[in-house]
């Protein structure tokens, strides 16, 4: 196909790696990788970035994700700019700074779709995991923002050891507010969250708990849950919960999610700290079509090799994997468990 006629379908923006939060569980790579550290460019140096990102990628879907996107003060010009492209805008955002007013000038601009972390209905536990006192509050405000729009408000659930037991809860208070469904992440290693291991893990029984929660919930309220972050198929079966939404590692796959920083850098996904090059100087589909790229997509955990799930399951996260040393320890659990 000539590149002029290529399309990527999705594609994330980070526009900042600031943030006003500490997540115990954050995955951004630059907290492991410093070498991935840098600021921000000016705005007209990023309206050019974007203007050869959207020109030669063409995406269907543009998501602005961080850091914090909110901090930065050109944000508007970066979704209109976006938006005026025919690509649909989601906001990744924390929140803590979403009012009324703030929000309908981001639905204005072209934000389609907001995604705020809910991380518990108890507010001591939220926090906890966000690392800062009293975001609790702000996150519901940021929430209860959106939804007085037309915009669509996606809560987004990451399941720790520490708040899977208050999921049944959660979903209800996200479903009571209003919101449109729910992202059912699974914690998944990377970042500040390989510090935390230990403390965040949550065992393979506890995350098929965790689905069968959410099936239940999903089942008896249409309540739109989407099971975002991969979950091996040596550990479930998905036909048991027909009423979720489940992805694997679209790694190498028409629906998989390049990232681009916020200087310029393209990485074959978000989890991942593989910079492909800069697209400052060279084309986005050079970069796609990369020998590293392609590296990365057929590099799979010794132990997925051979295994009967692998053309669909696709191996769970394959960053993460590489992250903790060649296999992740969702995949290490289930190894020692013999299954």
């Amino acid at each position: 196909m000539n590149q002029s006629q290529r399309r990527q379908q999705i594609v994330i923006f980070e526009a900042t790696q600031r943030c006003d939060l500490s997540c115990r569980f954050c995955y951004n790579v630059w907290h492991k990788h410093p070498e991935t550290r840098h600021d921000d460019l000016e705005p007209r140096k990023t309206r050019e970035l974007l203007d050869k990102l959207l020109s030669e990628a063409k995406p269907a879907n543009f998501t602005i994700s961080g850091g914090e996107p909110l901090l930065r003060e050109d944000i508007l010009d970066i979704v209109l700019q976006a938006a005026l492209s025919g690509a649909q805008v989601t906001l990744i955002t924390n929140g803590q700074t979403l009012d009324r007013k703030k929000t309908k000038r981001l639905v204005r601009a072209g934000v389609r779709t907001f995604e705020i972390q809910l991380l518990s209905d108890r507010a001591s536990e939220h926090e906890y995991l966000q690392g800062v006192k009293e975001s609790f509050e702000r996150s519901i405000r940021g929430i209860e923002a959106v939804l007085s729009t037309k915009a669509r408000m996606v809560a987004a659930f990451v399941a720790t050891k520490l708040n899977l037991p208050r999921l049944h809860q959660t979903l209800r208070l996200a479903r009571e507010m209003g919101v449109q469904g729910l992202m059912l992440n699974r914690f998944n290693p990377g970042g500040r969250g390989l510090d935390n291991l230990t403390e965040l893990s949550p065992p393979p029984d506890d995350v098929l708990k965790m689905l069968e929660v959410a099936e239940h919930f999903a089942a008896q309220n249409k309540f739109p849950v989407s099971v975002s972050i991969p979950i091996p198929m040596c550990l479930v079966d998905i036909k048991r919960f027909p009423h979720l939404g489940y992805g694997f590692c679209s790694a190498g796959e028409e629906m998989s999610y390049p990232t681009l920083d916020s200087a310029g850098n393209l990485r074959p996904c978000n989890h991942s700290p593989l910079v492909l090059g800069n697209l400052f100087e060279k084309g986005f589909w050079e970069l796609m079509d990369s020998p590293k790229r392609r590296e990365f997509i057929e590099t799979i955990p010794e132990i997925c090799r051979g295994c009967e799930h692998l053309p669909e399951c696709r191996a769970s996260c394959r960053a993460a994997a590489i992250e903790c040393g060649g296999m992740e320890p969702l995949l290490a659990r289930i190894k020692a468990l013999g299954k």
